[in-house]
C-alpha cells in the first residue's frame, strides 16, 4: 500500500457520523507507526503473519474482528456502509491487510 488513498468521505445515508468518529479515533489511537510501516510495505494480499496477530488483538479487544457478524455471535452487527467506511479508514492509514 502507498498511502495515498482519499479520505473517506461521509456521505448522506451511509455511516453516521458518530460511528465515523469511534472508528476514526480507535485507528488514530491503536495503529502504531509499526503497524502503519508494514500495512504500506505489503504486497500481497496479507501483511505478515506478526503483525495481522498483533492487529487482530487490537480489533478482538473492541468486538470488530468480524464486523459483519450479528452481535449475539460475536461480532460487531455493522451494517454494510459502517463496515465500508472502516474499510476506507483503515486504507487511508495504512492498517494492516487480511486481518
Amino acid at each position: 500500500m502507498d498511502g495515498n488513498f482519499p479520505a473517506p468521505d461521509l456521505v448522506e445515508g451511509q455511516a453516521d457520523a458518530a460511528f465515523c468518529a469511534e472508528v476514526d479515533a480507535f485507528l488514530d489511537a491503536e495503529l502504531t507507526e509499526e503497524l502503519r510501516a508494514a500495512g504500506r510495505e505489503t504486497t500481497g494480499l496479507k501483511s505478515p503473519r506478526w503483525v495481522c496477530e498483533a492487529w487482530r488483538k487490537r480489533l478482538n479487544a473492541r468486538g470488530w474482528f468480524a464486523p459483519s457478524w450479528p452481535v449475539e455471535y460475536g461480532g460487531a452487527g455493522w451494517s454494510a456502509e459502517q463496515r465500508l467506511y472502516f474499510e476506507n479508514a483503515s486504507a487511508a492509514r495504512d492498517a494492516p491487510a487480511g486481518r
